[in-house]
């Protein structure tokens, strides 16, 4: 695996796995590149080849008090500074101050979120944004329960190769404007280095950095802006897409022609 995939694994916040696993895996990744590059598999060196990123982006105070004192403090990997925050981040109450940690995440990771793709019927159907990449590409939906969206999909064909940048907005109602935006993300995609197990397509997630509620009932829009002309997207048939079940919800979609293919949700109980 290239630190760059790791990178982005570790940042994810819809990983299903326990903080710890996460760790050990990434330690022992760091050991197997020291090794690769016949350098001394310490703390210093660990955190040279993984990085302040990937270092940055596992959530340490996630971690039961024993976990962290067994497995992390062993690598050597962080400063005295950071283990002496979090030993104190652990044995605070929460009535206490809590100490500066440094800009190590203190949420626990939501885990794999629910996805509903709204394209029963691909057929080759394709969406060019040519020349018109900056108008937003939208799609309306209601749902029968309440959930939290934690982003959304494109699915990008597969001869595609660029690098673009899509930005995603969740409004309150039908009408796109600045004063209903329940939340806003944009996504940076390497489509040159990136594979994929479709054959026709790739494809990419955009994931909200402040998830949103859509209640049950409620019209809202989600509409997406592309800042590449030639990115081709597939997209399905709308006639075949106005209404899916997923995960116990009903999605009412409108018939927009939308590069948006997948809801990445969980239900709110």
């Amino acid at each position: 695996m290239e630190r760059s995939l790791l990178q982005k694994l570790v940042k994810r916040d819809t990983l299903n796995t326990k903080e710890v696993a996460l760790f050990r895996a990434v330690n022992c990744w760091a050991e197997k590149e020291c090794e690769k590059k016949k350098l001394k598999a310490d703390g210093p060196a660990k955190r040279v080849i993984l990085g302040e990123q990937i270092i940055k982006n596992s959530r340490f105070p996630v971690m039961k008090k024993s976990e962290f004192m067994n497995v992390v403090l062993k690598t050597n990997m962080l400063t005295q500074e950071e283990t002496g925050n979090i030993i104190k981040f652990h044995g605070t109450t929460v009535d206490t101050v809590l100490m500066p940690l440094g800009g190590f995440l203190e949420n626990e990771r939501v885990g794999t979120p629910l996805r509903c793709c709204r394209f029963n019927i691909f057929a080759g159907q394709t969406i060019y944004c040519e020349d018109n990449y900056d108008v937003l590409q939208l799609v309306t939906l209601t749902v029968d329960r309440d959930i939290v969206l934690h982003g959304v999909s494109v699915f990008v064909d597969y001869d595609t190769w660029a690098t673009y940048r899509a930005t995603v907005n969740v409004y309150n109602g039908a009408l796109c404007n600045d004063d209903s935006v329940l939340t806003s993300q944009t996504g940076l995609f390497d489509l040159v280095n990136q594979d994929s197990v479709n054959a026709s397509y790739r494809d990419f997630d955009v994931l909200f950095d402040n998830v949103v509620v859509l209640r049950k009932n409620v019209q809202y829009c989600i509409a997406a802006a592309i800042n590449e002309s030639e990115v081709t997207f597939y997209s399905g048939y709308g006639k075949d897409v106005q209404r899916i079940h997923c995960g116990g919800v009903t999605f009412n979609f409108g018939d927009e022609p939308t590069i948006i293919a997948e809801f990445l949700f969980k239900v709110d109980d």
